[in-house]
């Protein structure tokens, strides 16, 4: 029995297989995949940090109205206020602090703050502090304290400017990430107590 070779059968069979034209666009396209991969998951896995650090800033806030609310001992401490202070030139950063009552209505004085600074994960920041005023919106402000007293779960808002030390019936905190400040996650506060998360969407 003889095996016999033919050379055209197998040019044929060579021919089957990758150029170097073909395997470099298979490349491409594979890198072009994986990097469209990479780039989703870092934006999904930036988005569900960004969430993450709202609801603990939400949960702050929760945390001083609880606080207020289950206040103990003599008449005075019976009425403390206990809040949240947020300072635009400190988009870092807020701070817990305890009303000592030497002003009124009761805001966030230096000295009052409780615990340490609370820092936002350096990737995020503080970049608006909203308040409804009649029927429009003010995101030009300074400052702005959230604060809770005994007996009520109801918040006092207070903020400044215009002039002097403002009330509101609900803010906003705007929370984003310092390379990209189009996707916004916001901490609503109403004067009624409530406290929702969830996306500015104006």
């Amino acid at each position: 029995m003889f095996l016999t070779f033919s050379p055209t059968q197998s040019k044929s069979n060579f021919s089957q297989g990758f150029t170097l034209v073909e395997m470099l666009i298979t490349l491409a396209i594979i890198s072009l995949i994986i990097g469209v991969m990479l780039i989703r998951h870092g934006a999904f896995n930036s988005a569900t940090l960004l969430k993450n650090q709202t609801f603990e800033i939400a949960l702050d806030i929760r945390e001083a109205q609880i606080f207020a609310i289950s206040a103990r001992g003599n008449n005075a401490e019976f009425r403390e206020e206990y809040g949240i202070h947020f300072n635009i030139d400190s988009p870092g950063e807020y701070l817990f602090f305890v009303d000592d009552g030497s002003t009124t209505p009761p805001r966030y004085n230096s000295g009052e703050e409780i615990n340490p600074v609370r820092l936002l994960d350096d990737r995020f920041e503080i970049i608006a502090l909203c308040v409804d005023v009649d029927t429009s919106e003010n995101c030009d402000i300074d400052w702005l304290d959230v604060s809770f007293g005994r007996p009520n779960f109801d918040a006092g808002i207070r903020y400044s400017p215009p002039s002097g030390v403002q009330t509101t019936q609900s803010a906003r905190i705007d929370i984003a990430a310092k390379n990209d400040i189009t996707f916004v996650r916001s901490i609503y506060v109403t004067a009624t107590g409530q406290i929702n998360v969830g996306y500015n969407e104006s």
